[in-house]
């Protein structure tokens, strides 16, 4: 029921409210023109009938007028001549005796009375009087015409009436068409409704109808059905995310597992000095894992990693940092030029960039890396990480920086990675307003460029 009067209900509501004011203006309107026009009509019909008699009376005296003054007004009608002092000295009626008004008009000039109330219902109908000034015989007289106003008055109660009796016809005419077009306008929606009702997590693939046409529901439709695959996609998605993570904690999982079973089982040949490398290396492993897990999935609350409080960093001291830790820790030919640099933003997550960015490289590099940065240049600061390791197909140049993505290449062989790093790196230069981008080096390897605004 609350479905069934619900916005159609509403809406047929409306429609009837936006119709009925119009109906009774106009019904209101309409009796008074047509009031207005027979009442002009008979005052116009009473002042001639007055001229007609006073005519008759200047031209042939008092007695022409006694003799035919039933032909010069309506039937019903009276007629008076009154003296100078308003005495009556003629009448039509011996109801009519005694002064039918008070008008004294001027002569040859006609004066009424009586033609402008409005006829209520229940509102007694006075005669509607017409004065006329004449001279007859030397002296001054006052013609009076009275006509009934009743027939006239009726007319105008009839069609008010039949207006009052029409205008709910009107509405219970206009209430039927609005809720047949309103429910045949709702249809699609409701059909959307149903539709929408049995769609589950379990069942993002369905989709709801979409009706013909280009209005307003077929593009809620359109867009329910993209939201649906939006939806579809990002569960896809967290599932693949749940899958690679359990698949990534498993393994220095598994290794810890080992190690402690070997190093505790009784009699054995492995001593814990001989384990303890392995399980400290697992288990900073596991943190750093962990740690990106974390990263991705508040980029995924927040839809952009939050950053916290920005400051100027000096990303020239970040790169030079992280020469001299590669030149310590690792055999490789470390390059660089570096050019003093200055941004704004969150001087831990930069770290983290260049980190990721050294690692990865040292990962797939044969004998040499190069990293460089670049003296601002139309607000922008580059910073680039190279490496002579296998390289990155074109194809794959845009998925490379999608989560837990393992390529069919060489570079996807070397140990070490999560999948995670250039994931996190992408994330945190789009939270800076910048952009991150790989291509081939001269070394012979990948080339990652990252470009930073220097307002951060």
């Amino acid at each position: 029921m609350r479905a069934t009067f619900g916005v159609r209900g509403r809406l047929t509501a409306i429609a009837v409210l936006a119709v009925l004011l119009p109906v009774l203006v106009a019904t209101l309107g309409l009796v008074l023109a047509l009031h207005r026009t027979m009442s002009a009509s008979l005052t116009t019909r009473a002042e001639n009938q007055a001229r007609d008699v006073a005519a008759v009376l200047a031209q042939d005296g008092l007695g022409s007028v006694e003799r035919g003054a039933s032909d010069f007004v309506d039937e019903g009608g009276r007629v008076q001549v009154l003296d100078g002092s308003g005495s009556v000295v003629f009448a039509s009626t011996r109801s009519a005796q005694r002064p039918l008004t008070d008008l004294r008009p001027g002569l040859d000039s006609t004066q009424t009375s009586g033609g402008d109330a409005i006829p209520w219902p229940g509102r007694a109908i006075a005669p509607l009087i017409a004065a006329r000034g004449v001279e007859a015989g030397g002296q001054r007289y006052t013609v009076v015409v009275a006509i009934n106003q009743g027939p006239e008055r009726d007319a105008v109660t009839t069609f008010g009436k039949a207006m009052l009796v029409g205008g709910p016809l009107v509405l219970a005419g206009t209430a039927v068409a609005a809720w047949l077009l309103v429910g045949r306008t709702l249809r699609p929606v409701e059909q959307i409704r149903r539709d929408a009702e049995v769609i589950t997590t379990g069942h993002l693939d369905a989709r709801v109808s979409v009706p013909g046409g280009d209005d307003e529901i077929t593009r809620l439709a359109l867009t329910m059905n993209d939201m649906l695959g939006r939806l579809e996609a990002g569960q896809q998605a967290q599932r693949r995310f749940v899958a690679d993570a359990s698949h990534e904690l498993r393994s220095p999982l598994a290794s810890l597992s080992m190690a402690v079973e070997l190093a505790d089982s009784p009699g054995g040949d492995v001593t814990w000095d001989e384990v303890a490398p392995v399980v400290g290396r697992e288990t900073e492993r596991l943190r750093q894992l962990v740690d990106d897990l974390l990263t991705l999935s508040k980029v995924d609350d927040a839809g952009r990693l939050p950053l916290a409080r920005r400051v100027e960093v000096d990303l020239d001291e970040v790169v030079g940092a992280e020469v001299r830790r590669l030149t310590l820790t690792t055999d490789l030919d470390v390059r660089q030029d570096i050019a003093a640099a200055r941004v704004l933003g969150d001087e831990h997550q930069l770290v983290r960039v260049v980190r990721n960015l050294t690692d990865n490289a040292a990962r797939h590099a044969k004998s040499a890396l190069a990293l460089s940065v670049d003296a601002p240049v139309d607000g922008l600061i580059r910073v680039r990480v190279e490496d002579d390791g296998p390289g990155i197909a074109a194809e794959d140049r845009e998925r490379v920086f999608e989560r837990f993505l393992r390529l069919d290449s060489e570079r996807s062989r070397h140990d070490g990675g999560s999948g995670l790093g250039l994931a996190i790196v992408a994330e945190v230069v789009r939270a800076h307003h910048g952009s991150v981008a790989v291509d081939n080096s001269p070394l012979g390897g990948a080339r990652f460029t990252v470009s930073l605004p220097v307002t951060g």
